[in-house]
């Protein structure tokens, strides 16, 4: 990456030695994705100084957000990204199937998720949206996965489909309207997904069964962390679940009131590795409470850990996103019509 830092708009460029031009076609991206690398940073300073602890291709701008602080975003090629997800998102020695299966569901989303933000300042978050690491370990299995299928995507009624994907489902996978039935996801959840499966496949992996465990206070200590006003948690009761068997909405009974959320809320407070899955039974124990649960993740779309399964019992990509997308089609990639303006008009920006 090279040191000089021109001014670029409301930020800084930090050109990559990969911009440079290649006059292989089939090098050239079919699109490019803008990847938020680090968010909400006090100063520009340390913006590039966090950035400059990896190596990234494409090029980098550092912007100063409407509310004053900066980001660092990250355009690049889509299959340049691809290759520095897959390896962190499933093992590079997982079967090559399983990693193929791996490269077009992140390569659907990704592109799904650029299309969808035509008007916002980026499209993906590192590490939120996929594990984005930058180009520093590219693993060999990893570029041929993602080598072998470029270009490859998943459709369902002739629409992109946003392949969400999770580390274990837990025996069946979910829907967009059970995982995020409000929030962030609220724009997805009328938009056609394939339907939902079972997965024994996954029932052998080391993730599949759970328990953890608060103690009363802990709990509370927690509740009193994101605002809570329920006072000292006495409680939790399950109120509903959803087709797949997820904990649908769950109420906070305290000594100074109740609160009613959704599971995947609760798991976004008590944290994502407390809290594993949706899938689970609640019970209150001497001590506090105690969750016994199945799965890791959301639950939607590719479970990676039953894609590993089905790989090493023989099954083709295509055979383990024909599981988890029922009715999909695989695709080369035709990029929508206000997207594919966009991409030309930053062809011809930087030419």
């Amino acid at each position: 990456m090279h040191s000089s830092l021109p001014i670029f708009g409301l930020g800084v460029l930090l050109v990559s030695s990969a911009v440079a031009a290649d006059p292989d076609p089939f090098s050239q991206p079919i699109a490019t994705v803008r990847v938020a690398l680090i968010r909400d940073v006090d100063s520009m300073g340390k913006t590039i100084q966090s950035v400059f602890q990896a190596h990234y291709e494409g090029n980098i701008r550092v912007v100063r957000m409407p509310n004053g602080k900066f980001t660092a975003i990250n355009t690049l090629g889509i299959e340049d990204f691809l290759k520095g997800v897959i390896g962190h998102e499933m093992s590079p020695s997982c079967p090559i199937e399983a990693l193929k299966a791996q490269a077009i569901a992140a390569r659907s989303h990704a592109l799904f998720s650029a299309e969808d933000s035509l008007n916002g300042p980026y499209d993906l978050v590192a590490n939120i949206s996929q594990a984005y690491r930058g180009a520093d370990e590219k693993e060999l299995r990893v570029l041929q996965a993602v080598d072998s299928t470029r270009n490859e995507v998943i459709t369902y009624k002739g629409a992109l489909v946003p392949a969400f994907f999770s580390e274990s489902c837990g025996g069946h996978t979910a829907s967009i309207q059970e995982a995020w039935s409000q929030g962030a996801e609220k724009d997805l959840r009328a938009f056609p997904m394939p339907p939902t499966v079972d997965c024994p496949a996954c029932a052998a992996t080391e993730h599949f069964q759970w328990v953890t465990g608060l103690t009363h206070s802990d709990f509370t200590r927690k509740t009193k962390s994101w605002g809570s006003k329920i006072g000292e948690l006495l409680n939790l009761e399950v109120l509903g679940r959803t087709p797949s068997g997820r904990v649908a909405q769950i109420k906070l009974v305290g000594t100074q009131g109740d609160e009613v959320m959704s599971a995947e809320k609760l798991r976004s407070l008590l944290g994502f590795n407390v809290l594993k899955s949706g899938l689970f039974e609640v019970e209150k124990t001497s001590n506090g409470i105690e969750f016994k649960g199945e799965g890791w993740g959301h639950g939607v779309g590719l479970c990676q850990f039953g894609a590993q399964q089905m790989a090493e019992h023989g099954a083709t990509y295509k055979e383990i996103l024909a599981h988890y997308f029922p009715g999909s089609k695989i695709v080369s990639y035709k990029p929508a019509e206000g997207f594919a303006a966009l991409q030309k008009s930053k062809l011809t920006a930087e030419n």
